[in-house]
């Protein structure tokens, strides 16, 4: 992501942090699919 950013503001964009949903989780490991589960399973 930090190269994309630089990228876009090398050819004069703008590029701002915005606050997300905490329930979009990149999965990753097998630590991130039990938290995954456990999001789901709460709903």
């Amino acid at each position: 992501a930090t190269d994309c950013a630089s990228l876009v503001e090398r050819t004069g964009g703008r590029v701002a942090a915005v606050e997300g949903d905490p329930r979009l989780v990149k999965v990753t490991t097998t630590a991130d699919l039990a938290l995954v589960e456990a999001l789901l399973a709460a709903q």
